[in-house]
């Protein structure tokens, strides 16, 4: 049984679950969304600032879900698209339900600038940063405006840091910039601290074990049933839990709290 997959392979199980066993893309994009929310209400203070970057397709749909749902459960949310007029169908409808939150949509420059996390998160306020500008289908060297944008996450919490003031960078499947399958970085990649993937790691995943700062990997189950799994001749690798921390070196899940 795998207990990785590629791109391709992510790629034919979306396929199989949309075109023959459900769920719909925006269910899975919203299980993802609400996941990814979670994660971070549980890690994060409620006073803290949540700068969500999020891209054009379905990592970024899933990146805006989560800014609903923790907008809609009293958190600091700054939401910045990478390109705002270029958005996918259920990307687009994803922001449309956020509005609804009142909480405000920003511009990239404004979003990682001084004055925007220090009037937010304050004095010694903690910051999230959830990264969920490119998915699993993305290859190359990420591109601009999104490689922008991935230096400006960078600078931000480099800042902090030097400041003393604690900033956690969360990537939603993998970090943007990385390729899925190889695990390559030709250029501008998230240094995420936690990684939530979606369904089943990817196997680019597997490189960033020996990293001198790997991040957590979480796996997070996004409705997908048990016979697309078979299909793929994979294991759901949940046992009870929404999500479970994966031990890269042994391919292991394990309860994630």
């Amino acid at each position: 049984m795998k207990e990785f997959v590629t791109a391709d392979e992510m790629a034919e199980m979306d396929r199989l679950a949309i075109d023959e066993y459900g769920p719909t893309l925006l269910q899975m994009m919203e299980n993802a969304g609400r996941n990814l929310a979670e994660l971070v209400m549980e890690r994060a203070a409620p006073t803290d600032l949540i700068i969500v970057a999020a891209g054009i397709g379905g990592n970024g749909g899933g990146g805006i879900c989560a800014a609903r749902h923790l907008a809609n459960h009293g958190r600091t949310v700054r939401l910045t698209l990478s390109r705002s007029n270029e958005l996918r169908e259920a990307a687009q409808w994803q922001r449309h339900v956020y509005a609804a939150t009142g909480s405000p949509e920003i511009a990239p420059d404004d979003a990682f600038a001084d004055r925007t996390v220090n009037q937010v998160a304050g004095a010694g306020g903690s910051v999230v940063i959830i990264d969920a500008l490119l998915g699993y289908n993305a290859t190359g060297a990420a591109r601009e405006p999104e490689a922008s944008i991935i230096r400006a996450i960078h600078a931000c919490a480099e800042r902090r840091r030097t400041q003393k003031r604690p900033t956690t960078i969360v990537s939603l499947d993998l970090p943007s910039g990385m390729d899925a399958t190889t695990g390559e970085r030709p250029g501008a990649v998230v240094a995420a601290d936690i990684v939530l993937t979606l369904a089943l790691p990817k196997t680019g995943l597997k490189h960033v074990a020996a990293d001198d700062r790997a991040p957590q990997v979480v796996v997070a189950d996004i409705g997908i049933p048990r016979q697309v799994y078979e299909a793929l001749n994979t294991e759901r690798p949940f046992h009870g839990r929404y999500r479970e921390k994966l031990n890269l070196d042994t391919a292991e899940t394990y309860n994630e709290r």
